[in-house]
């Protein structure tokens, strides 16, 4: 057994991702995510906002909690939503790959000190594979 088929496992999707024979090539495609996150009322975040000074970006999935909102995190949206210039932010789930399996949160590739986020749909393109974005 690789990798691959050890995560499929665990995640209950083993039905639904082809047997991976080489543990080299234990990545599954994913599909393609928006660049920021969906807001509770289904606005687009903007991926780097500001507030009291403080940024808030990619590298915190572009919702903060900059101002301690006992509602949770929020972030400022690229139009007007639903009135208001912010949201907040849906718990993001975990992103599912175009076979149907669950992409690990998370992960870096060896070697990177990138990291993959909720933004990318914990997708990323680390070593410049020819099909794009990918995750474990």
């Amino acid at each position: 057994n690789n990798d691959a088929e050890q995560i499929c496992r665990m995640y209950g999707c083993l039905k639904k991702c082809a047997h991976i024979p080489d543990p080299s090539k234990n990545l599954r495609r994913a599909e393609s995510r928006p660049a920021a996150p969906i807001t509770k009322k289904k606005c687009q975040c903007r991926p780097t906002w500001t507030h009291d000074g403080k940024t808030c970006g990619p590298e915190s999935d572009s919702c903060c909690n900059l101002d301690g909102d006992p509602k949770g995190t929020w972030c400022y949206t690229t139009s007007n939503c639903d009135g208001l210039s912010y949201d907040y932010c849906e718990r993001v789930l975990a992103p599912r790959t175009k076979k149907g399996c669950t992409c690990q949160s998370g992960w870096s590739y060896p070697g990177t000190s990138k990291r993959s986020t909720a933004s990318t749909g914990h997708c990323f393109n680390p070593d410049s594979d020819i099909n794009g974005p990918w995750c474990y």
